[in-house]
């Protein structure tokens, strides 16, 4: 059991959700402490309730994608800059060039980083429409 108070056009809700093995088996809407909400009430209060729980929903699943982006993008630059970075590789006639190579990967990988946020971001809005 999961209480809630949710707000309403100027009127606190109190939500209690009922749970049997993980899923929601009931939801009551309450005016206050004693008093039922009507069913229009109830309706708005737990469309209300469900935007929330999209959001979360998508902000959980967003958060691990970019950790898990972040970390696969952090290794591949890292292991360009180590390559690049070494003078002995390509010379120090060639070092100036190969720096801003280097920077310039180093922005197009953030670039490819947003855009990849992007595409989850709209992916994961379409997925629950």
């Amino acid at each position: 059991m999961l209480p809630y108070k949710i707000d309403v056009e100027g009127y606190l809700f109190q939500v209690v959700i009922f749970t049997k093995l993980g899923k929601i088996s009931g939801i009551t809407v309450l005016r206050s402490e004693d008093e039922l909400a009507s069913k229009e009430e109830a309706l708005a209060v737990v469309q209300k309730l469900q935007k929330y729980n999209f959001y979360f929903e998508y902000l959980t699943k967003r958060t691990s994608i970019v950790k898990e982006r972040d970390s696969t993008v952090a290794e591949r630059i890292e292991q360009a800059q180590l390559i690049l970075n070494n003078n002995i590789l390509f010379g120090e006639k060639l070092q100036p060039e190969i720096d801003q190579l280097s920077l310039a990967l180093e922005v197009y990988k953030q670039q490819q980083h947003k855009m990849d946020i992007y595409q989850e971001d709209i992916a994961l809005l379409n997925e629950k429409n």
